[in-house]
């Protein structure tokens, strides 16, 4: 694999998405190698747990590589996005536990990516975000108000004064 490296650490297969250079933007190439790590790691007893992770110091995954799209049809850019959205599902049904550690920009695709893991650990530099019309964004959504409430109770335990 070029683009994507793998480190099973006492069981925990750490993922890097390693193309720093264009902040870790997702190509078909990179796609693919995300999902060989990750059906290799499927029937691997070893494997209790998955943290994936974007390589270099600025971003977990800035979305998708543009210049590949730019070169992509409406046919072959609905194919895209169609195997990306069957990675997604295959993360979030993955059966281990999959860690997304967000080390900078998770923008788009890299946000996507993200709410697929089963936990999300930010680092102060993480920056996140999502396009309004997205498939995650609209089944984010329909979670936010119960997810608004858990953080403000959360917010009030942690206040000294009682929240009235």
């Amino acid at each position: 694999m070029q683009n994507v490296r793998t480190e099973n650490r006492d069981g925990v297969l750490v993922v890097t998405i390693d193309r720093p250079k264009v902040l870790n933007a997702l190509n078909a190439e990179t796609v693919e190698e995300i999902y060989h790590a990750f059906a290799s790691a499927y029937d691997d007893a070893t494997v209790k747990a998955v943290i994936l992770t974007g390589g270099g110091e600025k971003a977990f995954v800035a979305g998708a590589d543009i210049n590949e799209l730019a070169q992509k049809t409406p046919i072959t850019g609905k194919e895209t996005s169609e195997r990306g959205q069957f990675i997604l599902d295959y993360i979030e049904r993955f059966p281990k536990i999959v860690i997304a550690a967000i080390n900078g920009f998770a923008l788009g695709g890299g946000c996507e990516i993200a709410l697929a893991c089963h936990i999300r650990i930010a680092s102060e530099k993480a920056h996140i975000g999502l396009r309004p019309r997205s498939t995650r964004a609209k089944a984010l959504r329909a979670h936010s108000r119960p997810l608004r409430r858990a953080c403000a109770a959360a917010a009030d335990r942690k206040s000294s004064r009682p929240r009235v």
